[in-house]
């Protein structure tokens, strides 16, 4: 996972390398299909440390549950910020009051 992640955000000589050969390149590898299952599950159990920012709500997984685009595409709010929906205290139709009351919960954990 570390150097599945290097090649994704490093500007190194080798992530340079990798990034060329296998991701433009279109090549296939043992090592390769390796790093693209790393890649899959780095996505799948990343989550963002945050305050109230200006990464999208509804695209990103801040909650470490997956994110909530199902629920608003295509949508008036599907570009909304966490500040703006925070401001908005989640108090949008799409989103039945459970949901919008789970979402301000974990806004403050």
């Amino acid at each position: 996972m570390k150097a599945t992640w290097s090649i994704i955000t490093s500007d190194s000589l080798w992530a340079t390398f990798m990034r060329v050969k296998y991701i433009q390149g279109k090549t296939s590898s043992k090592t390769w299909k390796e790093c693209w299952r790393c890649l899959r599950e780095l996505v799948e159990h990343s989550t963002w440390d945050f305050g109230v920012g200006n990464f999208n709500v509804f695209q990103e997984n801040w909650r470490g549950s997956g994110n909530l685009a199902h629920i608003v595409v295509p949508h008036p709010y599907q570009s909304f910020t966490l500040e703006e929906a925070a401001i908005e205290r989640f108090n949008f139709p799409i989103l039945h009051q459970g949901l919008q009351q789970e979402l301000l919960e974990d806004l403050s954990i």
